[in-house]
């Protein structure tokens, strides 16, 4: 199952972003490309996360950091929002 449709500067999420999937969302990303102009996430067509999404996150943004790539989350569900608020990663994750 494919959890990323990717276009030039967007990946568009879709599905479940939870823990049993999370490691397959991981590997497909990083087959992807970043984009040296910057990268959206978009998590408009996920429709269920868990804490697992968290680390999922933070792995893209270090990869993004490494590569010198700014990434922008979009359309992040509430219950994510929650989480992100719950680690105290607001500072991390919406800088």
């Amino acid at each position: 199952m494919k959890f990323i449709n990717s276009s030039p500067d967007v990946w568009h999420l879709s599905g479940q972003l939870v823990v049993d999937k999370v490691h397959n969302v991981l590997v497909e990303s990083q087959e992807l490309s970043l984009p040296k102009a910057g990268l959206t996430l978009d998590f408009a067509n996920v429709w269920m996360v868990d804490s697992s999404a968290v680390p999922l996150i933070l792995a893209w943004l270090r990869r993004g950091k490494s590569e010198g790539v700014a990434l922008k989350l979009v359309n992040i569900p509430d219950n994510l929002k929650t989480l992100i608020k719950l680690y105290g990663l607001e500072e991390v994750i919406y800088p």
